[in-house]
């Protein structure tokens, strides 16, 4: 389905908060915690802050080979609350998925891990998911990322599958592709870089929308009937096997609409337009930041939307209106 992005944008202007220690790769907002990932954190994986004043309170997650350590862990997927905890799933190069009591390492001042589900993933790919969630019951939503090509020029292609969460078996799945990318012998851009996926799952656990990084597309998956939608912007470069462009750089949602980063340009430029759709699949509103950005989180609990650019010091909080 083809759409036509000239809508014209509605400029926001965002309420910039300074946090105390700003660096992170990736970031996600829940309530008024704000989660800064990066591996060259001194402390931990995590770095939090407090979005009220910007004050750091603490880091979490050790590197390190200890128990409670890891070499890697991924980035935040998804929250959850249980016993009135809040929580969420972390999963480690070490072969395992663990809940981190988010609630209870703020009281601690320390990283309290819950029960660990260990599972190797080697039979999907090469690499922990790319993206997790958990579903209803004993199952877990995940997606892999292209695993390097076997030779230079032919990228291999994600897996989207449905898995139970004790024992890691698959239990469905979804094809979204079904021929691989060629590259070319003398390019800089490798194959399976086109094939970047952002993910965000609607909150009924129903459906999933999915931002493709190299091409001008948004998935929308059912979950339920397994039907696949495809959007993409009209009159938009297509894909080069020798030049990579950047469109989608994040994706998030909530009940009503997807949230899409849009840079749609060279690698050196910034995004600062977001794409929001309903789950259609039409185009509802194109908002213009006043900010650059180079990732976004939308917090489920006061519907703002927050942006950071990456060595930036501040967040910027943003309020959205999509009621049409």
């Amino acid at each position: 389905q083809e759409i036509d992005e000239t809508l014209s944008p509605e400029v926001l202007t965002g309420k910039a908060i300074e946090l105390e220690y700003p660096k992170f790769i990736l970031f996600s907002v829940y309530d008024t915690l704000c989660f800064l990932y990066s591996w060259d954190n001194p402390g931990g994986f995590y770095n939090l802050h407090n979005l009220k004043n910007g004050k750091h309170l603490g880091y979490f997650c050790q590197r390190g080979q200890a128990p409670n350590e890891s070499a890697g862990i991924s980035p935040l997927f998804q929250f959850y609350t249980e016993d009135g905890h809040l929580k969420t799933d972390l999963l480690t190069v070490n072969g395992a998925l663990t809940p981190w009591d988010i609630s209870g390492s703020l009281s601690s001042g320390q990283t309290e891990l819950d029960t660990v589900f260990r599972f190797s993933w080697s039979d999907v790919c090469v690499f922990p998911y790319k993206a997790y969630f958990r579903l209803p019951g004993d199952s877990i939503l995940v997606f892999t990322q292209p695993d390097l090509p076997f030779n230079s020029t032919t990228a291999t292609l994600p897996r989207i599958q449905i898995r139970t969460l004790a024992d890691n078996k698959a239990v469905r799945e979804y094809r979204l592709f079904t021929k691989p990318i060629e590259g070319l012998e003398n390019s800089d851009f490798r194959p399976d870089s086109f094939l970047r996926l952002f993910a965000s799952l609607k909150p009924d656990n129903k459906k999933e929308a999915i931002a493709m990084g190299a091409f001008p597309q948004i998935i929308i998956l059912d979950l339920v009937s397994e039907k696949v939608k495809g959007v993409r912007l009209k009159d938009t470069p297509g894909f080069s096997p020798g030049h990579e462009r950047d469109y989608y750089m994040s994706v998030q949602c909530d009940e009503e609409h997807i949230y899409a980063l849009y840079k749609g340009g060279e690698p050196q430029d910034k995004a600062t337009t977001v794409h929001v759709f309903d789950w259609e699949g039409h185009l509802a509103q194109k908002i213009k930041l006043d900010c650059p950005a180079s990732s976004i989180s939308l917090d489920p609990v006061s519907g703002m939307l927050y942006t950071m650019y990456i060595n930036q010091e501040e967040i910027y909080r943003y309020r959205i209106n999509t009621k049409q």
